[in-house]
Formats: structure tokens, sequence, C-alpha cells
């Protein structure tokens, strides 16, 4: 395997748990020839201490914004965008950028997401919301393939090809929100691409992301944005969708977990995936009714 040239490669870092869970995560994928960075929400002196290669930005912004300011520090040709609650090693991003880069159409890359099988019911649940579909049995399903093109990557890691995506985060005024950059580099003609090599594992207990109050603004947030285009009508239909999503993204993400061989005990994990998934549709309801919050500050 061709190894990276530090100029080639940028790891950033976001802060999401903080604490504990960041410093875990900067350790398990420190050893990469790369560029590293880690953009938290207040100084972190500690860190620097501890990892003397690591770059630390301070932005008190709500997620989107940290990931733009990460990713516009990034000199690499190649950039990583890894959450703190995710696990994966230096060997395996190395490995798996290489693997997933030697197309040059090839403009975004992330890999499956593994759910720990340590992590309490609650936030197993939230694995299956927000990973399920990202699961191997979900991507692949049997197949023997190493990489499938695809039309959206998890939010958790991702990588971008940095000449393909830096002036649409350039531009981006309401930060690096992937979904979005993700859907102009499709209508461009660029690949998104699900590599083996990336494979990574939703690792810790995100205490403020299983917040139902959370879940409630998150999906608030969502329905609100995607309402603002939207004519009087197509707002009706989209609030009767809303209104019958607590059964049809339960449902779903029960699916996703049927498939998942780390799930220790289902009954509890299918009674917060049923919670969660409520408090996410009562919020798209709302964003449906009253439009988009006036900020994102409830996205860390």
């Amino acid at each position: 395997m061709d190894k990276f040239p530090e100029q080639r490669l940028s790891i950033v870092v976001i802060e999401l748990v903080g604490g504990a869970a960041l410093k875990d995560c900067i350790d398990a994928v420190m050893g990469a020839e790369a560029e590293y960075i880690v953009v938290t929400r207040s100084a972190q002196p500690a860190l620097e201490r501890a990892f003397p290669n690591l770059t630390v930005m301070v932005c008190d912004a709500p997620l989107p914004q940290r990931r733009r300011r990460g990713f516009l520090q990034a000199k690499g040709e190649f950039v990583v965008m890894l959450e703190d609650s995710t696990r994966i090693s230096a060997e395996h991003v190395q490995a798996g950028v290489d693997a997933a880069f030697r197309r040059p159409e090839v403009a975004a890359a992330s890999g499956p997401v593994v759910v720990d099988a340590a992590l309490k019911p609650r936030f197993q649940a939230l694995g299956c919301t927000e990973y399920g579909r990202y699961h191997r049995q979900q991507v692949f399903a049997g197949d023997a393939a190493s990489s499938v093109a695809v039309e959206r990557l998890p939010g958790n890691l991702f990588c971008y090809r940095k000449q393909a995506v830096e002036e649409l985060v350039q531009s981006a005024t309401d930060g690096l929100i992937e979904a979005n950059i993700n859907d102009a580099l499709i209508q461009a003609g660029g690949v998104l691409l699900m590599e083996t090599g990336l494979t990574n594992r939703y690792a810790v207990d995100d205490e403020w992301s299983a917040r139902l109050r959370t879940r409630f603004h998150h999906g608030h947030l969502y329905s609100g944005q995607l309402a603002q285009s939207l004519s009087l009508p197509a707002r009706a239909i989209q609030l009767i969708k809303a209104l019958l999503l607590p059964l049809v993204l339960s449902l779903r993400a029960m699916g996703f977990m049927h498939r998942m061989e780390e799930i220790n005990k289902p009954l509890q994990v299918v009674m917060w995936i049923f919670l969660l998934e409520t408090f996410w549709s009562l919020g798209e309801v709302a964003g449906v009714l009253l439009g988009a919050p006036k900020s994102m500050g409830h996205w860390r």
C-alpha cells in the first residue's frame, strides 16, 4: 500500500461528546502520516500537551460550523472528518482512504458503521436510528464487494477530496452539512463511495444526542429547513407524512436492528427506538407548522 505523505491526508476530529471520548478518539486515530486537527468548543491545553503534533482550534458554534472551520483549515488533498463518538484506527484510515480514492471521480467516501456491543440500550437505539442504514449488512447485503457507490454517507465519519468540495464548503454559510454537500457533488457528477476499509465503530454514550429534547429539536430543524421552500399544499402533505413518522421511522430502525449482531438487549433497544423516533417526528411536525428554528444551537 502506498503511504500518504503528510500533505496528502488531513484528519479533522470534531468534539461532540468531549472529555475522555475526545481523547480516546484522537489516541485511536493517531499514527497515520497525516496532518491532525481537532475542533473543540473550548480551550483544551491538556490535549495540546498530550498530542504535540495536534492543531487545536476552538470554535464554540453549532456542529456544522465546527466542521466547516476544521475542513477549511486542513491542507491535505484528502480530508477525513471524524466525530469523537466514533472509533477507527490510523491504519484503517490510511488504507481506507487509499482504496476509496483510487478512482478520480470519487469525491467523497465513508465506511460501514458498527454499533458497539457494549453500549447501553438507549445508545444502541440511537445508533440504529442514526447509522443503521450504514451497517455492512444494509450497505452490502451479502455482496462480497469491498466498495459500492451510494447516494448518502454517515455523518460520524466521512472523507472528501478537498479540491472537489472546497468551494462548496466556503460558500456554505450554515456550515458543513454533509447531506447538502453530498447532494451537490452527485449533481456535479461526483461519486460517493462506501468502502469497507473505512469501517468504523459508533462507540460512545452520547448523552446530548440521545436526549428526547435534542431529538425533537433536530427533527424541528430538519423539517423546518425543508418546509421553507415548499408551497402550502406541499406543506400539508409534509405534515401528514410527519404525523405517520413515529411508526414508519421506528419500523425502519427496527429493521436495521434485526440485522445487527451487536444488539444485546433488543426489547429495551426497541423501546428506545420508538421514543427517539417519536420525539424526532414531533419535531418534524413543529418544523412544518412553525418553520425552522432561529438558530442551530441544539446541533452540538
